[in-house]
């Protein structure tokens, strides 16, 4: 399936692909991280901040970036505030103990 807004990027390490990440640019000014993930052999190690800090600096122009994750995963929520994401306050409960957050920088 192609979407002309949206662009896929592997994560690679040492000619390896430990991860990926899904970018939906919503306009000029803002993009969107759909979908990132780091294999969990690899995480805690850095990678992670390193997408953000690359996928960023890719798309100059974006003046906001807008992502969700699980409130419960309390490292992906520490990942995201670390690196300068505030909670915009939207929450989507999509079962009992599963609640989305949004987040935007």
């Amino acid at each position: 399936m192609r979407h002309d807004n949206t662009d896929y990027y592997l994560v690679n390490l040492n000619g390896v692909n430990i991860g990926g990440v899904r970018i939906v640019r919503k306009n000029r000014d803002i993009c969107r991280i759909s979908q990132m993930f780091i294999l969990p052999q690899q995480q805690n190690k850095g990678y992670a901040q390193a997408v953000i800090r690359d996928v960023k600096a890719l798309y100059t122009n974006a003046k906001e970036w807008k992502l969700d994750t699980i409130k419960q995963e309390e490292k992906l929520c520490h990942l995201y505030e670390k690196m300068g994401f505030k909670k915009s306050g939207t929450e989507r409960e999509l079962q009992p103990g599963m609640t989305l957050i949004d987040y935007t920088k």
